[in-house]
């Protein structure tokens, strides 16, 4: 072995191999290899099931949708649960500023409607329920509750023997206006003087009592919020079906 051809075997054996020369990495750039891209697998088409949609819905409206009367659905309704009226929960104040509960039998007001003629609550029932509102404007919860009234009861409810009347305390004229102002159509009564509310309670507006077609109370509650609407739209569809 000659001179030249040793020195050309130790130059291959310290460059690393035969393959292509590489100049060393710039100052400030990291000498180890960028990581190669992996490819996702996608799963076979043929060995993955996928229900039909159908069958994906069917599925999902058993769970979710509960034997209701009336449209749209009530968001709050917790399908999961046995349909039946709610319990009224009160505490101790509550229960003894509550001159009318749960089983009693409403009182037949007498009272002037918003156009001030005179009006029989009796009249005024609708011929399987009846949800008696009284409120004021004062109260945005009250407020709320009588804009709500119209299409969560009405609309829903109404074309199967269910009716609305609200009884509002105070001035004539702040009824009307907010009447008008929420858009509410059903019958209110004008209780000015507050004598026909002192027959059912002490305090604590808004109120809502549930019916039935002999003014037997079947639920109520205090105030207004989500679980009122809640509780009230699960009360009506049980006493409904009930009725079938």
């Amino acid at each position: 072995m000659n001179a030249t051809r040793y020195a050309l075997l130790i130059a291959i054996a310290v460059g690393g191999g035969c393959g292509e020369k590489t100049s060393p990495p710039a100052p400030g750039v990291p000498s180890h290899p960028k990581p190669q891209a992996v490819t996702k697998l996608q799963p076979d088409a043929a060995t993955t099931q996928v229900p039909p949609k159908s069958a994906t819905l069917a599925t999902r409206h058993a769970i979710e949708d509960p034997p209701v009367i009336g449209q749209p659905q009530e968001a709050f309704n917790f399908p999961h649960r046995p349909l039946e009226i709610p319990a009224v929960l009160l505490t101790a104040a509550e229960t003894q500023n509550s001159l009318i509960k749960a089983g009693d039998t409403f009182p037949d007001l007498s009272l002037p409607d918003q156009d001030g003629k005179p009006q029989q609550f009796a009249k005024l029932m609708g011929p399987k329920l009846t949800v008696v509102v009284f409120w004021n404007s004062t109260n945005p919860y009250a407020v709320e509750q009588i804009g709500d009234m119209g299409p969560v009861i009405g609309e829903r409810f109404g074309p199967h023997g269910v009716k609305i009347v609200g009884v509002s305390a105070g001035p004539a004229a702040d009824a009307k206006a907010t009447l008008q102002q929420v858009g509410a159509t059903f019958v209110n009564l004008l209780d000015v003087d507050g004598e026909a509310f002192e027959q059912v309670a002490t305090a604590d507006l808004p109120r809502t009592y549930l019916l039935d077609a002999n003014r037997k109370v079947l639920w109520f509650d205090l105030e207004y919020s989500r679980s009122t609407r809640r509780d009230l739209v699960r009360g009506i569809q049980c006493a409904l079906l009930k009725d079938r």
